[in-house]
């Protein structure tokens, strides 16, 4: 009177029909043994959730990753509770959707977790499934991983749910006696209880059907009816069933016998049998079916190969992936050779060293010792294949609770990946570590939290420690005790932070001595952007930071002189930046630093004069050319003031602006005077006109030049230089070398300053002369050749020169420009080659200077200086005559870069021409006309 076996076991947790292999277990304790086994072997975390109580079971493994108690349960939220915040949400909606009936209720999920004691991360895998009956939820289980190290990824069988015992059958029996003819049936009072049938009811058939499951009734009824008539000779009965549920519980599962008796003619007169309640045995056929496909979906889900066999080798189960890393056909059926032996020989002949994988094997299955095998654990091992892969095999021998030995658990994974990626970490650790060592720099690493565990060598060698000394936070030891206490509290609250810092602070050397380091520190991240660790640098800035103060107190030296002149004294950084004023321009502006620093200072200019300020301003931050400017600025009092603004860049020794001095003197009265002056030029008859223009230029040069270098500019050098030797008489002694290296630039950019004053002043001094005599070239040459007699023999230089004419001109203006253009060929000479230096003459023709390209009016004097030097590209043929035009750093070639623009002012002044023709490496040759 029950429904068939078939049917009734056809439930959720049965295995899926299309899997090639089975596991074969002889009773469920052997079942719960194997998977208990196979989950130590993996060290996985387990769970169980029940969704109607929220509780929340799980293994050791689990418990100590989330940091949870050790009682056997804990209610959900609190295991919520140590998975990270920004994770936390996105986990608990991903177990809600597995939950719900309208989805398959798979379960899978990445996230991290916080150690409630440890305060350690870890990322872990979790996977599991929800199991429904009549569309609710009533259990999900599941399996955790730690995946935190990627390269070394070990995935193990999780711990299944405990396996319920098989239920004891019951001994409670109901009989029943039906009597076909009378069509009555007796029914015991056991039965009667079976059945729900209280004793007042009559006993009928169907009184019987109707406490029938609805689902099983059918059948029931079809089974009974076979056997009444006898289909099939069938005359006994034999069936299994569900009863309508009482008071809400479950189901009973029932279990009908009988016999049918029939008279001396073979008809049918009695039905009798007994009902017998099988629902523990009927749960615990389901627990074996469930815990079977629970332990296949456990072996699927991990990413290595598991292969369990019994105790005499025959294979019990394995999954997928280890058919997939052994490589092995889907013609060979393991379980149809089902035993060891025939897995073994096909798998020996994929590894390097078969005989000994053989002995291997052998030695762990033939040591029994009272039955037990004396060694339980395999540890970790590598094979080797013959097509170049890494296997990685682990084993654990499956025993019960109770001692009894079932098996083995093998589990394999393919690290050949993993092993070139260590290679290759190895590899470039070595570099790395090569790299750090070879660095100037102290070097470090240290993990998220801020414990460092790597010092470079430079690290030793400055500090004279051992690792021991200084590992985790044991570094504070060569910090300064001053700035102890504020270095550790900045750096703890750094490492809670996942962006790059920096600090300065001084170390202490292996010689007890300290110097000033920074300290920067940069994270190294994951692809999720979370801290893995840290490397950091120490620079040694001691030096730059004594430069730094030798610098202030130089500015603090300019800021005194300074404040003495009647000029307004600026200066800026190389890109122009105001950072610095004597007191004579906040007297004029009545402004502060900080309404005049950077470039505030163009506030204060005329609007009209603004625009035109700021492009000659711009011209020189750009080309580096003095910077001159007359405009007009607003005074304290709101009258604008007329203003002779100049200023010349500060070189380094490789060539390259790092400051700019300048300064502003008040030609106001003079300004007004000069365009009164130019109202009465401009009144006077236009013939004048061109004269007037001219001189004017002249005279507005001269004017301003002379002024700059007489007043302006050797005025404050002259200052300059006198306090200068004062400080090296009184304390040159007692500065630090640095300093002393300092001073020593400083004095020797003043007597370069003094040169060049020098030069301009002659520059400026050469202009048209109407009063001129004859002068003889020949004499002016054998002049030059004294003056220059020291160099000459220094560099054991020739000079060389034809019979030359006389000119008329000044006599100090050939010597100038035979003396500049000599000089210039010894000083750009070869190192390794004497200097040849010729100058030679001849007469030219008009006609002859004019097909060369030259308005020469006359004939004229042709004269070359020519020499053996370093020559220079012909690009810059034109540029080497501008004045301050150098082309070669002034460390290499020292000089002012006027000399040349000086020759051609010259040459300009008698009306000749000047211009050069070079090639490097070749030398130079200047040719200059003078009209005859």
């Amino acid at each position: 009177m029950t429904s068939p076996e078939s049917r009734n076991e056809t439930n959720s947790f049965s295995s899926s029909p299309k899997e090639s292999h089975t596991i074969h277990t002889s009773s469920p304790a052997e079942a719960e043994a194997l998977m208990l086994n196979a989950i130590e072997a993996a060290d996985l975390g387990y769970w169980n959730l029940d969704p109607a109580t929220n509780q929340f079971i799980c293994n050791a493994r689990t418990k100590s990753l989330f940091g949870l108690p050790d009682q056997e349960d804990v209610n959900l939220d609190i295991a919520v509770q140590s998975i990270h915040p920004q994770d936390r949400q996105r986990v608990v909606s991903t177990i809600q959707q597995a939950l719900s009936h309208h989805n398959d209720g798979k379960y899978y999920c990445e996230y991290r977790i916080i150690h409630p004691v440890t305060e350690r991360m870890t990322y872990l895998k979790a996977k599991g499934q929800a199991f429904f009956q009549d569309g609710n939820a009533y259990r999900m289980s599941g399996i955790v991983m730690d995946i935190t190290q990627q390269k070394e990824e070990e995935v193990l069988v999780v711990q299944s749910e405990e396996r319920l015992q098989t239920a004891l059958r019951s001994a409670v029996t109901g009989y029943w006696d039906y009597n076909i003819p009378d069509d009555t049936t007796i029914a015991s009072d056991e039965l009667r209880k079976l059945l729900n049938i209280q004793p007042e009811e009559d006993f009928t058939y169907q009184t019987f059907l109707s406490r029938v499951h609805e689902q099983d009734r059918a059948y029931v009824a079809e089974q009974n009816e076979n056997v009444l008539r006898q289909l099939d000779g069938q005359l006994e009965l034999d069936i299994v069933f569900r009863t309508l549920p009482v008071d809400q519980k479950a189901p009973q599962w029932l279990r009908s016998k009988g016999r049918l008796h029939t008279d001396a003619e073979g008809k049918p007169v009695r039905l009798t049998g007994i009902i017998q309640d099988v629902t523990k045995e009927k749960l615990a056929q389901q627990e074996v079916v469930y815990q079977k496909a629970v332990l296949e979906a456990q072996n699927e889900a991990i990413p290595g190969g598991i292969l369990i066999v019994d105790s005499q080798g025959e294979i019990i189960s394995y999954n997928r992936q280890y058919v997939d890393i052994w490589k092995i056909s889907t013609s060979l059926s393991l379980l149809q050779s089902n035993h060891m032996d025939i897995i073994r020989l096909y798998v020996m002949k994929l590894v390097d060293n078969p005989e000994e994988f053989f002995n291997n094997i052998k030695d762990v299955y033939e040591q029994f010792s009272n039955g037990l095998p004396i060694i339980t654990t395999l540890p970790w091992s590598e094979l080797h294949l013959t097509d170049g892969r890494v296997i990685e095999r682990h084993g654990k021998a499956i025993i019960d609770e109770d001692g009894t030995y079932y098996g083995w658990t093998w589990y394999f994974r393919d690290i050949t990946q993993d092993k070139k990626a260590q290679d290759m970490l190895r590899q470039k650790e070595e570099q790395f570590r090569t790299l750090a060592n070879s660095i100037s720099h102290l070097a470090w690493m240290v993990t998220a939290d801020g414990w460092t565990y790597w010092y470079n060598d430079r690290w030793y060698d400055y500090t004279g420690t051992v690792f021991d000394e200084v590992e985790g936070w044991s570094w504070e030891k060569v910090n300064h005790p001053d700035h102890a206490e504020r270095v550790l509290a900045f750096v703890k609250e750094a490492y809670q932070k996942d962006e790059p810092w920096e600090l300065t602070y001084p170390l202490k050397s292996r010689d007890g001595s300290y110097r000033w380091f920074l300290t920067r520190a940069y994270p190294v991240k994951d692809k999720d952007g979370v801290v893995l660790s840290w490397i950091g640098t120490n620079t040694d800035i001691h030096k730059q930071l004594e430069t730094e103060k030798a610098l202030q107190q130089s500015e603090e030296l300019l800021r005194q002189v300074s404040d003495f002149m009647p000029q307004i004294v600026w200066a800026t950084n190389a890109d122009g930046y105001h950072d610095f004023y004597n007191k004579r321009w906040y007297e004029f502006t009545g402004l502060t630093y900080e309404q005049s620093r950077g470039m505030k200072w163009s506030e204060v200019l005329h609007p009209d004069d603004y625009e035109r300020t700021w492009q000659v301003w711009n011209q020189s931050l750009q080309t580096g050319q003095p910077y001159q400017v007359e405009y007009r600025m607003r005074r304290y009092d709101g009258e604008y003031q007329w203003l002779l603004a100049r200023a010349f860049p500060l070189w380094d020794d490789s060539g390259t602006i790092v400051r700019w001095f300048g300064t502003c003197t008040d030609i106001h009265e003079q300004k007004l005077a000069s365009d009164l002056l130019e109202e009465m030029v401009a009144a006077r008859t236009q013939e004048l006109k061109g004269s007037n223009d001219n001189l004017r230029k002249l005279n507005t040069e001269l004017e301003q030049f002379n002024y700059i270098a007489s007043h302006d500019l050797q005025e404050p050098l002259r200052k300059v230089r006198i306090f200068a030797d004062r400080i090296r008489n009184a304390e040159f002694d007692t500065m630090s070398p640095s300093s002393q290296g300092i001073f020593d630039r400083l004095t020797e950019s003043a007597e370069r300053m003094a040169t060049l004053l020098k030069d301009l002043l002659d520059y400026s001094s050469i202009q048209r002369k109407e009063v001129t005599q004859q002068v003889d070239l020949n004499e002016v040459i054998q002049d030059v050749q004294h003056d220059l007699e020291l160099v000459i023999l220094q560099k054991q230089a020739v000079l060389h020169h034809d019979k030359l004419p006389q000119v008329r001109a000044l006599r100090m203006d050939m010597h100038r420009l035979f003396y500049n253009l000599i000089y210039n060929a010894l000083k750009f000479s070869k190192d390794a080659e004497p200097p040849q230096v010729h100058v030679s003459y001849r007469t030219v023709p008009a006609s002859a200077a004019q097909a060369m390209g030259l308005d020469m009016p006359s004939d004229c004097h042709y004269i070359r200086v020519a020499d053996n030097g370093i020559g220079f590209e012909q690009d810059y043929a034109d540029k080497v005559f501008e004045l301050f035009k150098r082309l070669h750093g002034r460390q290499t070639y020292p000089g002012t870069g006027v000399g040349l623009a000086l020759c051609k002012k010259v040459v300009q002044n008698y009306d000749g021409r000047i211009w050069a023709i070079a090639t490097p490496g070749e030398g130079a040759t200047f040719h200059i006309l003078l009209p005859v």
